[in-house]
């Protein structure tokens, strides 16, 4: 058993660290006499995994979650979705190097601040506009294959007996099939 300060010291992190996993549920300390957190060897172990999920920047809900199901299919659903946060981050960061980029071959080329902005402002709003038209595309092409899906419709107009009008009326496939239509 180590007393909070050695557990801390061992593993690089600070005795509030510690303690705020342990309010988190994180950890559990033992109380000696003496007043003083003591980590066993299976909270150790945990303070080694918490920094892994930590290195990788899981949020501490995620561990949570995680310690509280104990279920290899909860570890496979934080990691999932903790890699599509990143990777969005990742385009994110992405666009911000390449418009920082852009801002330093200007500056470079041009001398001149007024006009780097300008043109840095310009070609952002440029990849605005690209960027709202392949929204409208993919939710175009979402709607195409969502029809694609739909049951297909026949309309067939039916004569109301009492007042001799005839209304179309739509079935499905699967009203077709019943009727025999």
């Amino acid at each position: 058993m180590l007393k909070i300060g050695e557990a801390a010291a061992l593993y690089g992190v600070s005795n509030r660290t510690l303690r705020f996993w342990e309010d988190a549920g994180l950890l559990k300390s033992s109380r000696m006499e003496n007043d003083y957190r003591y980590y066993d060897a299976q909270n150790l172990k945990r303070i080694e995994q918490i920094l892994l999920l930590r290195k990788i920047d899981l949020p501490i809900r995620d561990i949570q979650r995680i310690f509280a199901t104990g279920e290899f299919t909860a570890v496979v659903g934080a990691l999932e979705e903790h890699l599509k946060a990143t990777n969005r981050k990742a385009d994110e960061l992405n666009a911000l190097g390449a418009a920082i980029g852009q801002l330093l071959v200007v500056l470079q080329t041009e001398q001149s601040q007024g006009n780097a902005i300008n043109v840095v402002t310009s070609n952002a709003h440029a990849r605005n506009e690209e960027h709202a038209r392949n929204e409208e595309h993919a939710r175009n092409e979402e709607h195409v294959r969502n029809e694609e899906h739909a049951p297909v419709t026949k309309s067939t107009p039916v004569t109301n007996s009492t007042s001799g009008t005839r209304t179309p009326v739509t079935s499905t496939p699967m009203m077709q099939q019943r009727s025999g239509g």
